[in-house]
């Protein structure tokens, strides 16, 4: 449990960091994510309530923009 709290992080802030670099992959998981759940969600809380485990099985492309991130960047080990 505590050697995945800091690999996670650090896979997170990858995923953060080129999200933010690549703008089309932001919107094209924002889009998805807003698809997989039918648009029912009006603020922050609403899309958290509405991300059921269905839900996510549906949002394909974070699934892969998350794997691309841990090829690029794997996590390391802190020992």
């Amino acid at each position: 449990m505590i050697a995945g709290k800091d690999t996670s992080v650090e896979a997170l802030a990858w995923f953060f960091y080129m999200a933010c670099k690549h703008p089309q992959v932001q919107e094209r998981v924002f889009r998805e994510a807003r698809e997989a759940i039918g648009e029912k969600a009006s603020s922050v809380e609403g899309f958290a309530r509405c991300l059921t485990d269905e839900a996510l099985g549906k949002i394909h492309y974070l699934h892969a923009a998350l794997t691309e991130t841990l090829r690029l960047y794997p996590a390391r080990f802190p020992w």
